[in-house]
């Protein structure tokens, strides 16, 4: 947290997360969201229409969609086809694995054109042999009749089911990666304002911001505490207190220093009384024997808040 604003009238403190946290999680969410629209991305329906021109010329168009559907591909057409078969691809993967890719292809004027192919690897295998086969073998039956006209639908939409598993780990991950987006992407702001009199708390989150107001009189100290994590380790949390307050507004941090500086920011700013204790005493008493200037009595008013604070935490 960091003074944004201080003057005789306001003082503004600002809470924000640490850059890292929200690139690592950032990181940590996007990762496995890409790889899983990846995954679904070609999932989708192919639409292969026939027809015949003239008694030795077929056209054909083909029409895909992605994303299950919902996103159309522009058509593709295709002249004088002549034939189709089926093709099979061997390749090596990039951990060393064989693959093997089992497509449909028209032999037309413009060579060989691939018209059905599956997107998803199962078990080091991409498309179904026997059904990539029968594919060719109806397109080939058509061209040697004298029909008019052939429609084939190849439906990926069925095959979801077998990454399903993987998929909803995936998909928890992501899950796990948005909660803790919206856990870490949130910040604080106080504002202690003499002139309304009010403690104004904003908190802001992915949701939208939140207000709470407090009355300044009502804030009768400020606490120190501190937190043991096993993961975090130590921090320190500067409370305000009474207890209406104590239970909601924290300032945590994990430089005890830095939280001893904003406690004696907020004691300087309200007109809190210090604690009775003897740097307390003495210095009154040295300001009543006038020793010292109501000018160097606040400059050491510093060095008393911080006594105090020692005592509640060593270093």
């Amino acid at each position: 947290m960091k003074i944004i604003q201080q003057d005789d009238s306001i003082l503004i403190l600002k809470e924000k997360p640490p850059i890292s946290s929200i690139l690592i999680t950032i990181l940590f969410t996007i990762l496995p969201l890409t790889f899983v629209l990846a995954m679904i991305y070609d999932i989708g329906v192919t639409n292969l229409k026939c027809k015949r021109l003239e008694p030795t010329q077929v056209n054909c168009e083909i029409q895909q969609s992605k994303f299950f559907g919902f996103v159309e591909q522009p058509p593709k057409a295709f002249s004088k086809v002549t034939s189709a078969k089926l093709k099979t691809l061997r390749e090596i993967g990039s951990e060393g694995e064989p693959l093997v890719s089992n497509l449909v292809v028209l032999n037309t004027n413009q060579g060989e054109i691939t018209v059905i192919e599956d997107s998803v690897f199962f078990n080091g295998v991409r498309g179904d042999a026997s059904q990539m086969q029968s594919i060719a073998n109806q397109i080939n039956k058509f061209l040697d009749s004298n029909q008019v006209s052939l429609q084939i639908q190849r439906d990926l939409r069925g095959n979801f089911g077998q990454s399903i598993f993987p998929l909803v780990f995936i998909s928890l991950f992501v899950l796990g990666g948005v909660i803790l987006l919206f856990v870490i992407l949130r910040s604080q702001t106080l504002v202690f304002d003499k002139k309304s009199g009010q403690l104004i708390r904003e908190q802001k989150t992915l949701l939208g911001k939140k207000y709470e107001y407090y009355p300044l009189d009502e804030i009768k100290g400020v606490d120190i505490e501190e937190k043991y994590n096993s993961k975090k380790g130590i921090s320190y949390e500067l409370k305000l207190i009474p207890k209406n307050i104590h239970r909601k507004i924290l300032i945590s941090d994990k430089n005890l220093r830095y939280v001893k500086n904003l406690r004696i920011t907020i004691y300087e700013f309200l007109p809190i009384p210090l604690p009775k204790t003897f740097p307390y005493f003495f210095l009154r008493a040295l300001f009543l024997q006038k020793l010292i200037t109501e000018e160097n009595a606040k400059t050491l008013r510093f060095a008393v808040v911080y006594a105090v604070s020692i005592k509640i935490l060593p270093q």
